[in-house]
């Protein structure tokens, strides 16, 4: 085994058990750097988690008789265990009296928390899993993505048993496959949506499930809440409910209670409780969400039926069942764990759980082992003591001092610690009476225990009886002081903290000088450590208030002194030595880059770790700034700074001109700015606060924040994550409660980035890597150049290098912040040369990223065969271009930041828009406009489009199927884009610029004609769309093409469409067209209407009908008024049938929207119309000349109706309709009165010329038409015309609908006006410019009044 490399002991397998106690060995040993990546480790969790390796003793690692079996270090060991024990749990590492124990005082080395899962499965559920192992699911990245796939694929599967078991081992293959570091990129928003449907679907499996699915499922569940924080989310989705409904349903089944106990353990967060250890894949639950998951199980029990145990009696029920059931030990802790932490912080719950029997099954585990009896004794404890739900004589047979004092550490950890639980630990520690000695040193040797008082020391700094009694426990553990074994030297600082705030207090501060000289008394390093944190001035300070009061004093500040030179003697070294170690990590990062040899340098990532941890350390307090300044009493400002609550800074002043100044330290970023006040001060407590920042004191200007202060706040944070350092930060008291004058205030707090070597280390990182980078962009640039094919081979050497940096960050730079800088570093020095250097052509010929385009483009149709050639090619460039626009690469240039200017409002937190990171990289950077790589990449696209669209346009515009082409060569380069570069703005404007830009290169009689096209085709395909028979394709095809008809506006060629459109759209309005229609397209190509004519005519419409109704009720008031003298007699003799009205609708239509021509107004409607009809007319248009006369204003000109020819009508022939115009109308009529009518006489009549006459002439008189002309040729210019009676009996025996409205005319744009436009528009262009050349400069008014004049005699002159 010797000469076996290490390669082959890689390949090497090992049996499960071996494997299971060699991972128990090292998560013993290991040191506590190494520790963490052991416990995250996926071979840790499937080897030694599932297969019940924390039940694992130290006397079972070495069989009998092996060297070293007696015990490590001296007998050392752990406490008997069956959770996850480690190096640093809460009872630590003791030494043993040898004692005999009893079988059931530890837990074989068979027992597992979960049962044992069978590796084979069967044949149909292989075959059915196979479903979900598809291409679909392993084409996602990620564990999160494959969870979503999965669901779904479930979900329409059907209700199969055997498939949705099938589902539930596929999800936890994958989530095993994964491992537990990995690093998501999904967004929020996506996380949560998989997490709900991932969370419904094991609720809903939960229930009405066979029991092997049930298993399965509640397995899934717990591997779930370990890997992902969704416990809360799965305890309000009703998966608590779910986990004791399944447990009620099989009350019998070991497998099921033994797995959702252990399920519950985790959902719960109970393994805080745990007395023996802390398990690492466990965590507790979070301070905000302890309430929110009592709350559920709350729910869940005041649910139940009064006489009923309801659900929560499950818990009880299964920890009995496991008691009888052998080797389940571990689900009788979990049971335990879980009801310790439902009653010990909800009374409620523990009244619930009491009722349901929890006592007796509590009194079994009494029998136990001894693990589970002081669970047991502990929860026995929570119900008599605190919720007095059980007599006090059951708790005095007990033996509870013992399991009193783990629970009094087991409290320790939690953040809301109090007093009395300090109070309670001093008194047991410190009693030399105790019976309890082995169990008082087991805790004063524990590493989390001290750690724990650490941080209560700190958290509780303002008690001064919690202060001396953690000063006491401590002197007790620094009695049996052993080099190494805790951590003393975390102790300092909080201790110098305690003696700042209690100056004033002799007991405290001799108390503190005490501890402290013994501790420097002992080790020497823990002096020098004390030198480097300021303990000389705090000594200084105590010795100015209590003069020669203090005892040790002098000893421990001469003590020192001693050390003055040791410690600047290790500030220098550790400076020396850190600076060789950051150029080392340097210069292997640079080789590692250039060889991708990997870096086998002992502790490099542990060194990189914790070099990189960046500024997510904070500096407390005083550390962050250098003085405070009040506004007034200035002999007071030292009460905001001695950390009492009890003392107060009063101002003396005006109100709203209180304020406090603090200056901060260089470069220091505030990351929480808070103060102190008190709801006692009554009118003195402030009630608005506003934060400002500046550079010195005569400009402190730039508002931070406001906040209004509630009058029962204690502690008001006013600044958070600020990303600027500002020199000076003012607090303003603007006003105070209840109207009050002077103000008070107890004290701030100021927490900001602990400095670190992060800084230096990110700056020379950032540059050597941004050099390496750079070195590499401009080398493959000059190969793009010599060779535009080489641009291919771009996105594999990006990808390479890219991914080579972010393996090295995954395995090297677990903190964000280095990772981020890392990569925006290497991001920008590849990416930005890059896209300058294939966007840019100083030449004629085409950029190589340009021409990459052009071809893709040329090969789009051939590129659908799979595997061609040209398939291969634009696979290439997909991408290319998707890695280019991965990331937008533009940044705010830090060296032209401004303080940001005050806004109007409130818009939260820090208005500290224009902030930069105080740990930014500062290297040299080439100067210039910092230009996005993605707006470059989208110029360069822009210039292929306009390219393509001039092309097409000069080749195709004068083709009959021009419109269709230029939709679909539109929908072709939108869908280009869509592959190319997804639909991220810039590129979708760029679309849209290119085609302007094409579009304004034309002529104006080409643009002209092709106005007119596109409003041409609008009104075929809505008139197709419009009637009856249009289908969806046709209103698919009017919606693409509206698309790209959105590039004329803002473009002079929207007014000649607007033009011919606003014609087209008057005829369809007068005819059958459809409204919503014709409102939906206007609402799309609104800008396109650079005069918004269209718009008019809809609201003419809309108006018209408001006018008809007006009408309406004027003529029922008129009828009214005629009616009202009428009496009885005269109402008899009038006939009983009343006359026939026909329904007229009168449309009132702007003349300077509407294009109607001369030829087209009627002089007098009483010539042409009926009686009847005129009556109606002229009554309109005496109702609208009053409506006018009344509402328009004195000084503006009334509006007067003039009728016109257009508009519409229906005659009735018998059972036959016929839907025709006004002039048509007119023209039946005189078949009323004589059954020839003669062409030119209607020519006389109605003045209209020849064309007008005839086109409305041509549906009448057509093949079939209802009349029909004796002139030759059927010529409608001039002849008879007559009634076609056969044509109008078929119509009468059909009951037809006969629509014989005139087709609609279009525009035809002449040459020679095109021509004459443009020769005046040349004319203005040359007089414009030859007046300004005379002026120089000139209002725009007089401008157009000095052209205007010339035009008009331009045009009497041609």
């Amino acid at each position: 085994m010797s000469d076996t490399d290490e390669a082959t002991l890689i390949r090497l397998s090992v049996p499960g058990e071996v494997a299971r106690k060699l991972l128990h060995y090292l998560k013993q040993t290991l040191q506590n750097s190494c520790l963490w990546d052991l416990l995250c480790s996926h071979s840790f969790s499937k080897h030694y988690m599932r297969r019940g390796g924390g039940g694992l003793e130290d006397d079972e690692l070495l069989p009998d008789g092996c060297p070293g079996s007696s015990g490590l270090g001296g007998g050392q060991g752990t406490s008997s265990s069956a959770g996850t024990a480690s190096s640093s749990s809460v009872m630590g590492s003791f030494s043993k009296k040898p004692k005999k124990e009893s079988p059931t005082d530890y837990i074989s080395d068979t027992e597992s928390e979960l049962p044992m899962e069978e590796s084979n499965y069967s044949e149909d559920l292989e075959e059915k899993m196979k479903v979900f192992n598809n291409s679909k699911v392993q084409g996602k990245k990620t564990a999160l993505e494959k969870l979503g796939e999965v669901v779904d694929i479930m979900k329409k599967s059907g209700s199969d048993p055997v498939q949705q078991l099938a589902g539930i081992k596929f999800i936890t293959k994958v989530l095993e496959d994964e491992g537990p570091q990995e690093r998501s990129t999904l967004r929020t928003d996506a996380v949560q949506t998989i997490r709900d449907k991932v969370l419904k679907l094991v609720v809903d499996m939960l229930s009405g499930q066979p029991k092997e699915n049930v298993v399965s499922t509640l397995r899934l569940t717990r591997t779930l809440m370990v890997k992902y924080e969704w416990r809360v989310s799965f305890a309000t989705e009703g998966g608590v409910k779910a986990i004791l409904s399944c447990m009620q349903e099989y009350p019998t089944v070991p497998q099921i209670q033994q797995v959702a106990l252990a399920t519950l353990m985790v959902v719960t967060g109970a393994s805080k409780y745990n007395l023996s250890s802390m398990s690492s894949c466990c965590l507790p639950l979070s301070e905000s969400a302890t309430p929110m998951m009592l709350g559920v199980f709350a729910s869940i029990g005041s649910a139940t039926p009064e006489g009923s145990k309801g659900l929560l009696a499950a818990i009880p029920a299964a920890i009995e069942l496991m008691l009888n059931t052998p080797g389940c030990m571990l689900s009788v802790r979990n049971g335990l764990l879980v009801i310790i932490m439902l009653i010990s912080s909800s009374k409620s719950l523990a009244e619930q759980l009491v009722a349901c029997d929890v006592s007796t099954v509590l009194k079994k585990c009494l029998a136990a082992s001894r693990p589970e009896k002081w669970l047991a004794i502990i929860a026995l404890n929570h119900i008599s003591m605190d919720h007095k739900l059980e007599k006090k004589e059951l708790m005095e047979e007990l033996d509870f001092k013992d399991a009193e004092l783990k629970m009094l550490v087991v409290s320790l950890k939690e953040m809301t610690a109090n007093k009395e639980v300090i109070l309670t630990l001093e008194q047991l520690l410190c009693d030399n009476s105790s019976q309890l000695e082995e169990e008082c040193n087991q805790v004063t040797r524990s590493r989390e225990t001290y750690q724990d008082l650490v941080r209560l020391m700190d958290q509780h700094r303002a008690d001064r009886a919690t202060q001396l009694s953690i000063l006491r426990i401590l002197n007790k553990v620094l009695d049996n002081y052993q080099e190494d074994l805790l951590p003393w030297h975390e102790s300092i600082e909080p201790c110098l903290s305690s003696m700042t705030t209690f100056i004033n207090d002799r007991e405290v501060v001799q108390q503190l000088i005490r501890f402290l000289y013994r501790l420097a008394s002992l080790n020497k390093d823990y002096a020098v450590v004390m030198c480097r944190l300021g303990t000389k001035e705090a000594l200084v300070k105590a010795l100015d208030k209590h003069s020669v009061n203090l005892l040790m004093v002098t000893e421990l500040r001469d003590l020192i002194t001693d050390c003055d030179k040791y410690a600047n003697l290790y500030k220098k070294m550790t400076t020396s030595v850190l600076a060789g170690c950051i150029q080392m990590v340097l210069g292997q990062i640079e080789e590692h880059r250039r060889s991708h040899q990997p870096i086998n340098i002992p502790f490099f990532d542990v060194f990189l770790h914790n070099l990189c941890q960046g500024s997510s350390l904070e500096l407390k307090e005083d550390k962050c700034w250098e003085k405070v300044e009040v506004s007034s009493n200035h002999h007071r400002a030292n009460k905001l700074t001695d950390k009492n609550p009890k003392t107060y800074w009063e101002s003396n002043g005006c109100t709203g001109s209180h304020f406090i100044n603090i200056y901060m330290h260089k470069g220091v970023a505030i990351r929480q700015l808070s103060v102190l006040v008190a709801s006692e001060d009554s009118s003195y407590m402030p009630a608005r606060i506003v934060v400002l920042g500046g550079d010195d004191p005569t400009n402190i200007n730039t508002e931070l924040n406001t906040v209004n202060v509630p009058p029962s706040a204690n502690r008001i944070v006013l600044l958070e994550n600020m990303t600027r350092f500002w020199s000076i930060v003012q607090i303003r008291i603007k006003r105070c409660q209840q109207g009050g004058i002077d103000t008070r205030v107890h004290g701030f707090e100021v927490l900001g980035p602990k400095p670190t070597f992060w800084p230096v280390f990110k700056e020379q990182l950032c540059c050597r890597t941004y050099l390496f980078y750079t070195t590499k962009a401009h080398t493959w640039c000059q190969e793009i150049l010599e060779d535009k094919a080489q641009l291919l081979q771009l996105f594999n050497k990006l990808n390479s290098a890219l991914r080579h940096e972010q393996m090295f960050a995954d395995r090297f730079l677990p903190d964000a912040e280095a990772a981020e800088a890392l990569g925006r570093t290497c991001w920008e020095a590849l990416i930005t040369p890059i896209v300058q250097s294939i966007t840019i052509s100083e030449t004629q010929v085409l950029s190589p990223l340009s021409w990459l385009l052009t071809e893709y483009l040329d090969n789009a149709e051939s590129a659908r065969r799979c595997k061609s050639r040209a398939a291969i090619f634009n696979s290439r460039v997909r991408r290319l271009t998707h890695l280019l626009v991965h990331v937008d690469t533009s940044r705010v240039n830090t060296e032209e930041l401004k303080p940001p200017i005050k806004c109007n409002g409130k818009e939260g937190k820090n208005k500290d828009a224009a902030a930069v990171s105080s740990s930014s990289s500062n290297f040299v950077k080439p100067k210039g406009k910092n230009i996005s790589s993605i707006a470059g990449i989208a110029l360069c696209w822009q210039g292929v489009v306009q390219r393509q669209v001039k092309k097409f346009l000069d080749s195709t515009c004068s083709l009959p199927d021009f419109v269709e082409r230029y939709r679909n060569m539109y929908l072709h380069l939108k869908n280009a884009m869509e592959e190319l570069f997804g639909q991220q703005t810039a590129f979708v404007l760029a679309l849209r610029h290119g085609f302007s830009a094409a579009l304004l290169q034309l002529s104006i009689l080409t643009a002209m004609h092709m106005s007119e096209r596109f409003a041409q085709y609008i009104d075929m395909m809505i008139q197709e769309s419009g009637v009856d028979s249009g289908n969806v394709e046709t209103l698919n095809q009017l919606q693409q093409f509206l698309e790209p008809m959105l590039f004329l506006s803002g473009l002079e060629l929207a007014n000649t469409f607007e033009h011919c459109y606003r014609y087209y759209l008057g005829d369809r309005l007068l005819g059958q067209s459809k409204v919503w229609l014709e409102t939906a397209v206007i609402m799309q190509i609104g800008t396109c209407f650079p005069n918004r004519f269209p718009q008019q005519m809809l609201k003419n419409l809309s108006e018209s009908e408001e006018l008809q109704q007006e009408f309406h009720l004027y003529r029922l008031q008129q009828l009214d008024k005629t009616l009202q003298d009428v009496n009885e007699e005269m109402m008899d003799d009038q006939s009983s049938e009343p006359d026939e009205e026909s329904e007229v609708k009168v449309l009132v239509l702007s003349p300077r929207c509407w294009a109607v021509s001369s030829p087209c107004y009627l002089d007098n409607s009483s010539r042409y119309f009926p009686k009847q009809l005129s009556t109606y007319l002229a009554e309109f248009t005496d109702f609208y000349s009053n409506s006018q006369c009344m509402y328009n204003l004195t000084h503006s000109k009334p509006r007067r109706l003039q009728w016109t020819w257009l508009g519409h009508a229906e005659l009735h022939y018998g059972s036959c309709t016929l839907y025709v115009s006004t002039l048509q109308m007119y023209i039946l009529l005189q078949f009323n009165h004589q059954p020839d009518v003669s062409v030119e006489a209607l020519q006389q009549a109605t003045g209209l010329s020849p064309t007008v006459l005839a086109h409305a002439l041509s549906p009448l008189t057509a093949e079939k038409g209802i009349l029909t002309t004796d002139s030759p040729d059927n010529n409608l210019v001039n002849g008879v015309l007559r009634l076609n009676i056969k044509a109008l009996s078929q119509s009468l025996e059909n009951h037809s609908y006969c629509y014989l409205l005139p087709k609609q005319t279009y525009l035809n744009v002449d040459e020679d006006a095109a021509c004459s436009l443009e020769r005046k528009r040349n004319f203005i262009y040359c007089l414009v410019i030859q007046i300004m050349k005379a002026e120089k400069e000139m209002n725009i008014d007089n401008l157009v009044f000095r052209v205007r004049p010339c035009s008009l005699m331009c045009d009497q002159w041609r």
